[in-house]
């Protein structure tokens, strides 16, 4: 069983999909890209040294992530009796390198990362569930106020804005694929709150058997 946590930077992907991992496997089934992938800390150090072009970012993040899954391997990740929590699956990375695009005004890599978005949703196995969090920008920049580990395209004005708008779409495109999509504004709740709604959430579904 595959259970997906996304959003843009300072929503609480991170704690959500600790918590949720704690709570309905193994911490150690919480797979996020800078820990329990393959490339995930070699891109962390390419990020930190020299930023990549966006067509370069995603197609590394895409392979990072399909790497991951493929070692997963299919039969456990639709095993009730398995149970995965995604901390960031294929829809951020879409998502944010399509809204730096657009912000960037280049519309080669835009053009690219368009076509790499529709095979990405038709190539990547659609989540058991998926939750995307949501935060205000006051709310979302105090929260990552204290990280220095951005890239200047991360940190580019009106991008993680946007990528919030996308969220909707890709949200839209999953549900009308029948998949189970949950959306959190975790604005005004603590971490405990975020992790208690999306619980209850799971056991009204009887997805998880919790």
């Amino acid at each position: 069983m595959m259970i997906v946590v996304d959003g843009t930077d300072g929503v609480g992907k991170s704690t959500l999909s600790r918590n949720l991992a704690t709570h309905i496997g193994n911490p150690k089934q919480a797979i996020t890209h800078s820990e329990n992938t393959l490339l995930g800390p070699v891109i962390k150090n390419i990020m930190r040294e020299e930023p990549l072009n966006l067509v370069a970012r995603t197609i590394l993040y895409a392979s990072n992530l399909k790497y991951t899954l493929e070692k997963i391997t299919y039969d456990k990740l639709c095993s009730k009796d398995t149970r995965y929590v995604f901390d960031r699956y294929i829809y951020p990375t879409l998502a944010s390198h399509k809204a730096m695009s657009i912000c960037l005004k280049d519309s080669e890599p835009l053009n690219i990362i368009n076509k790499l978005f529709f095979v990405a949703m038709s190539e990547f196995k659609v989540p058991n569930a998926t939750f995307f969090l949501y935060a205000n920008n006051e709310e979302r920049a105090k929260r990552v106020e204290s990280r220095h580990n951005n890239t200047l395209l991360d940190r580019m004005s009106g991008s993680k804005e946007l990528e919030q708008e996308l969220y909707l779409d890709i949200a839209k495109l999953l549900r009308d694929k029948g998949a189970t999509v949950y959306e959190i504004d975790t604005t005004k709740l603590t971490a405990d709150e975020v992790n208690n709604i999306s619980l209850e959430l799971l056991r009204a579904s009887n997805m998880c058997g919790i």
